[in-house]
């Protein structure tokens, strides 16, 4: 945490290569990176659960093979103490890997004072999540974490973005669909669900290596997936991100809005540590 704190104040007075922001949910173009995220949720007593801890990290990488096009990779683990999962003991284990592809342009012309475009992009989630109590990693932080975690299920999910920014400013908009197949339904014999995510986002930059963001993440569940609980799941997550150099980081907090997600927790904090290259 001392690391991230030191580059983000550098940032304020030093000047540096220009960072895209770096959003908690779908970032826009990735630039070539390899990134660590760190998330800590504090979970609150549910029934037979007590108050516990949850953290959990994912190791990240993009790559520009060619220009407007994106490949990348991520691989999520988990930290659950034994009170979020009601067992005798706590649990550490991998949730599922992901890669991606993505292509982005934009559609304005370079002389233009503001800047605007798309990208499109397919994300593979394989079923390398395994344990059953991933499936409470996957509801404590679901509008960016629920592919990540959900135990023994793989996952194909399209997502389409708009976006629009000029010196100061960015706002984007983004919509996905996840398919998913359960290999081991749990007792339910609808294997294949469908779920839809959409974030709308703004960020302010402050200065060319640190920018002030502000993101509204959603998902919506299908029935069979949320079962007696609300379909509908939303968040909001203000941060900072920014680079020195070639260092990126970010610090940011996740709150969630529908009583769902708030009767396992009230907030998650989280940092991002990577390098561009």
């Amino acid at each position: 945490m001392k690391l991230l704190t030191f580059a983000l104040a550098i940032g304020l007075t030093a000047s540096a290569a220009s960072a895209t922001p770096f959003y908690v949910g779908q970032n826009i173009r990735p630039q070539n990176n390899i990134t660590l995220e760190f998330q800590d949720t504090m979970t609150k007593k549910l029934g037979a659960r007590e108050k516990g801890n949850i953290a959990s990290f994912e190791l990240k990488a993009d790559f520009t093979p060619i220009e407007n096009v994106s490949v990348g990779a991520a691989l999520p683990f988990y930290m659950a103490n034994k009170k979020v999962l009601s067992a005798a003991s706590g649990k550490n284990a991998i949730g599922n890997m992901g890669l991606s592809i993505g292509f982005g342009q934009a559609l304005s012309d370079s002389s233009d004072s503001m800047s605007w475009g798309y990208t499109a992009s397919m994300h593979a989630f394989m079923p390398t999540s395994r344990n059953t109590e991933g499936s409470t990693i996957a509801s404590v932080n679901p509008t960016t974490d629920f592919y990540q975690y959900n135990p023994k299920t793989t996952t194909f999910a399209p997502t389409f973005r708009v976006f629009a920014e000029n010196e100061m400013m960015m706002i984007k908009a983004n919509l996905g669909y996840g398919w998913s197949y359960i290999s081991d339904g749990a007792g339910s014999s609808d294997k294949n669900r469908n779920t839809f995510t959409w974030q709308a986002a703004a960020s302010w930059k402050a200065l060319p290596n640190l920018s002030a963001n502000l993101e509204y993440n959603n998902i919506l569940f299908d029935k069979a997936t949320a079962g007696d609980e609300k379909k509908w799941r939303h968040a909001v997550a203000p941060s900072i991100s920014g680079n020195y150099g070639p260092v990126l980081a970010s610090a940011f907090v996740s709150l969630p809005l529908d009583k769902t997600t708030r009767d396992l927790h009230n907030v998650a904090f989280g940092a991002n540590l990577g390098y561009l290259f």
